[in-house]
Formats: structure tokens, sequence, C-alpha cells
């Protein structure tokens, strides 16, 4: 009986131990993927837009701050999709 409860106990451990690397390796790879969605893509968009912008200029356009463009569409469709008619 007591042998029996200590396999048990055994067998659960083991199970849980399992469980928690895989946990830890989701953990890893989430940490890893959220370096680079808020870390590198956004410098690697930073140092590469302006020579991006600068090759592909067409001639009397007007330079816009891309951050700007995007609050501005950001609060156009907030405001249209919101109105009360």
């Amino acid at each position: 009986m007591l042998l029996k409860l200590f396999q048990q106990l055994v067998q659960y451990f083991l199970s849980v131990s399992l469980l928690e690397s895989i946990v830890a390796i989701f953990g890893l790879f989430s940490a890893l993927t959220g370096i680079i969605f808020y870390f590198v893509i956004p410098i690697c968009f930073a140092v590469m837009y302006p020579k991006v912008q600068k090759d592909h200029a067409q001639p009397g356009s007007a330079n816009l701050d891309p951050i700007v463009v995007g609050v501005y569409l950001y609060k156009r469709t907030f405001v249209k999709n919101f109105t009360f008619q």
C-alpha cells in the first residue's frame, strides 16, 4: 500500500516536472519573440525607413512623419466610426 502510494507520488512529480519544462520552453520562446517584435523590428524600421524614403521620393511630395500620419489616420477612422447621426 505504501509502495503503491509512493509510486503514484513519483509519477505525479515526474508528470508535473515534464509539464513545467514544456511551459518553461514556451515561456522562453514567447520572451524571445516579444523581444524581436517590440525592439528589433522597430529599430530595423527606424534605421531602414529614411533610406527607403529617400530612394523613393517623388518630386513635389512633402516630407511627412510616419508617426503623425499613423496618428492622423487612427483619429480619422475613430471619429468616422463613432460619430452620432
